[in-house]
């Protein structure tokens, strides 16, 4: 019986390190034209930790066969609130179907301050669902823009909620 016991965490260990997210990702500069570049390029932002990966704006992120790009902030004053919100695209190169959803979303600002995805009554938000091999998902993912924000780096933190992996991507605006 003990050995069934070790036997069924040792295979849990296996699998949560396989899933760790040791797989580097590829940055694909936006309308700059430059080349695919491993990992962040240098790039840094408060708060990052080992594994993740820093992008600019505009750029395309590729991890495990998943290329997400998100657009600068845009500030947007709906009726009720302020938002900054960021057009987000989840293209499919697996063979899988890959799930996104808008709360692996967040938002941290210049004073190191994380935000999570704000509701808002936008026509194209993001939402919740799976994206079919070789489908395409995009839509908003909007964020709380407080009066008095300061200018600086603000980040679009992808952190997905159901991934054994720690790793995040931040795309790294300048208001």
């Amino acid at each position: 019986m003990l050995g069934v016991v070790v036997l069924f965490f040792g295979g849990c260990v296996a699998l949560i390190a396989s899933s760790t997210g040791d797989d580097e990702a590829t940055v694909t500069p936006g309308d700059d034209g430059g080349s695919a570049q491993s990992n962040e390029r240098g790039l840094t932002f408060q708060g990052k930790q080992d594994g993740d990966t820093a992008a600019n704006a505009g750029d395309a992120v590729t991890l495990d066969a998943i290329t997400i790009t998100t657009t600068p902030l845009s500030e947007v004053n709906d009726p009720y609130s302020a938002v900054l919100c960021t057009t987000v695209s989840i293209n499919n190169g697996g063979d899988d179907s890959a799930d996104f959803a808008e709360f692996d979303w967040k938002l941290q600002d210049p004073a190191g301050a994380i935000r999570d995805t704000w509701i808002t009554g936008r026509p194209n938000l993001l939402g919740y669902g799976a994206v079919a091999p070789g489908g395409t998902a995009t839509g908003e993912v909007c964020f709380d823009n407080r009066a008095g924000s300061p200018p600086g780096q603000y980040v679009v933190l992808y952190d997905p909620s159901f991934d054994f992996s720690s790793d995040r991507i931040g795309w790294i605006n300048q208001r």
